[in-house]
């Protein structure tokens, strides 16, 4: 009879003669058949997991577009020999079981450690060079600019106990320890939206009942830290593989919309405030405006024409740097020539906690109910420390990033239990991986087709059949996660006059660019702009091309509801339970699925797992 053999490599590996575009092969396709059939070459496929591989083999078997399927040749000579050999893949992928949920005690955070510690070298080889100096100068604004957004909702919001200097020095301090001992160096930890409004309503709760702040905060977080520390023992991070490009678009989304509204509310209330000068507020309003547009226009140059393409690519690799230095230059010009001084950027000169607080907090003067009674809210924040890392780093690994090095998710969560336990003592702000900031980093240290820094880590046959400025990989390293944090330790300890130079204007701007930037690759915005893009300049994708509109219309829609009550909760008063509304994204997807608003067919193409 026909069967279908699917056989797993270790590595990926290059196929050359099957696949022209260099892509690595993860699955080989044997079809056996009588003796005289028609058997074409076997299919080569770009997928990393086999769910990923078996939703390409069933659009293969339902499309007569042969383009949207990730398998490059496929029986196309005999149907019947085609049909049996896809039923054959799909019960051999199918019994291939998801991870468990819960792996034996260590077992996972072994095997990260023997993963992590065989690329350990290469981490910092591969983050010894030009490329690397562009993206630290960027991505220290891109840092330092949420930790004064954040570090001052803190300060206004917890009466200073946790402010603007405590979060960069924290953060500043996490991301150094960070880069060098976490599972995937390209995560950046930092303060997020949603954590700040659970570190909010612990606030409130605790001045509501009579409660001294942080050592309610203390135990909450130490607690926290324990579910974390059981989480990584016990491999609870293996969930994530159950989730699907659903959840991840709406979390990214909801996190790159905070970074757009913060900057773009600073200017908004610059303009409608009337003891501010128009001249000022006008001032403002410009420069945030050049630095996010040269920002922008620069980092656009690589997959242009002008210029020298070496040129192109280190001026692109600059862009965002080059972006703040034109909006300080801007800044400097209207303080000169028109005396408009913009506000700058405010760090305290003495090295002290915001209040003159002592930096450890006395857990012991707690009561025993508050001790033990910590426990409950702890679920809540540790469901979300569990989920915003996660998620963050489950965006970084991407198929679409096409990284090398593989994961650690065991591994990251015990960091971050670490972390939260030590902000919890001395009373700092709780930092997670923060996904704007993550990805912008792995933007910045993304290679593509025709750099000359791609050929010499990827090979040169990475890029063959690849068109000029296509991504190829990203330059995975500890050094530059490493560097973007010394040097906003330094600027914090000892380069206070250079920060003050930085108007707030510029880091408002830069806000609004890296929420932006964030937003590529991002398929809910893509089907966004889809609703009001004519049918003339409908993108090729795998889901416009064998979807009704209609339906990929219904899909965003759910997206978009989901997104809504996820910012309802964060800003309402019930923002205790916003761990919960994010965790519950999945389940929502799942029940779309079971009441059969959407068929299997549908999520293949709008939910599953693409590059």
């Amino acid at each position: 009879g026909k069967k279908g053999f699917v056989s797993r490599c270790r590595q990926g590996s290059r196929v050359q003669r099957e696949d022209q575009e260099g892509r690595r092969m993860r699955f080989a396709v044997l079809i056996a058949a009588a003796c005289g059939a028609a058997v074409t070459s076997a299919g080569v496929v770009k997928e990393e997991t086999p769910y990923a591989f078996l939703n390409g083999v069933r659009q293969l078997r339902r499309s007569e577009a042969r383009r949207a399927s990730p398998v490059t040749s496929f029986a196309e000579s005999s149907n019947e020999v085609g049909d049996s050999v896809v039923l054959a893949i799909e019960e051999s992928l199918e019994k291939e079981e998801m991870p468990p949920i819960v792996e034996p005690f260590g077992k996972g955070l072994v095997r990260d450690l023997k993963l992590k510690g065989k690329w350990y070298a290469s981490d910092i080889a591969d983050g010894l060079n030009l490329k690397t100096l562009a993206t630290v100068f960027f991505m220290f604004f891109n840092c330092l600019a949420p930790a004064v957004a954040f570090g001052g909702a803190l300060q206004k919001n917890t009466a200073g106990l946790i402010g603007v200097f405590e979060t960069l020095l924290f953060t500043a301090i996490t991301g150094m320890a960070y880069a060098l001992t976490s599972g995937q160096p390209m995560t950046i930890m930092a303060s997020t939206g949603p954590v700040l409004t659970f570190t909010f309503v612990l606030y409130n709760f605790a001045i509501a009942n009579g409660y001294a702040f942080l050592p309610v905060y203390a135990w909450v977080g130490l607690w926290s830290a324990f579910y974390l520390l059981l989480a990584s023992a016990f491999s609870f991070s293996n969930v994530i593989a159950y989730l699907t490009r659903f959840t991840d678009e709406i979390f990214s989304f909801l996190i790159s919309m905070i970074f757009i509204k913060d900057g773009s509310t600073y200017f908004l209330k610059l303009l409608q405030n009337a003891d501010v000068p128009l001249a000022m507020s006008g001032s403002a309003l410009q420069v945030g405006l050049t630095t996010f547009m040269t920002a922008y226009i620069l980092k656009g140059l690589k997959g242009g024409s002008l210029f020298q393409k070496n040129i192109r690519e280190k001026i692109s690799d600059f862009g965002p740097s080059l972006g703040v230095l034109a909006g300080v230059l801007v800044a400097l010009a209207f303080k000169t020539g028109f005396g408009v001084e913009l506000p700058a950027l405010s760090v305290p000169d003495t090295f002290a906690t915001t209040t003159g607080r002592p930096w450890l907090t006395d857990i012991m003067s707690a009561p025993m109910n508050i001790k033990l009674g910590s426990a409950i809210p702890a679920i809540f924040g540790a469901i979300l420390f569990f989920m915003d890392q996660n998620i963050s780093v489950r965006l970084v690994n991407m198929p679409r990033n096409k990284l090398r090095k593989g994961y650690a998710y065991d591994l990251d969560i015990l960091v971050t239990a670490g972390v939260i336990a030590a902000a919890s003592l001395f009373g700092l702000p709780w930092v997670v991986a923060a996904t704007v900031p993550a990805l912008n980093h792995v933007g910045a240290m993304t290679l593509t087709k025709g750099e000359t820094l791609a050929e010499k880590v990827l090979g040169k046959e990475a890029g063959v059949g690849k068109a000029e400025g296509a991504p190829l990989g990203v330059l995975e390293n500890r050094v530059s996660g490493f560097l973007i944090h010394a040097l906003m330790l330094g600027a914090v300890l000892k380069g206070k006059g250079l920060l003050a130079l930085v108007p707030e204007a510029v880091l408002k701007g830069l806000f609004v660019y890296a929420g932006v930037a964030s937003l590529k690759g991002n398929t809910m915005w893509e089907r966004l702009v889809l609703m009001i893009t004519g049918g003339d300049k409908k993108p090729s994708t795998p889901w416009t091309d064998n979807l009704k509109t209609s339906r990929i219309h219904a899909f965003t829609a759910l997206q978009v509801a989901s997104l809504y009550g996820l910012w309802w909760v964060k800003d309402s008063k019930y923002g205790i339970v916003f761990p919960i509304v994010i965790a519950a994204l999945h389940p929502i997807r799942l029940l779309a699925e079971k009441l059969g608003w959407f068929s299997k067919q549908e999520l293949e193409y709008l939910d599953g797992e693409t590059e």
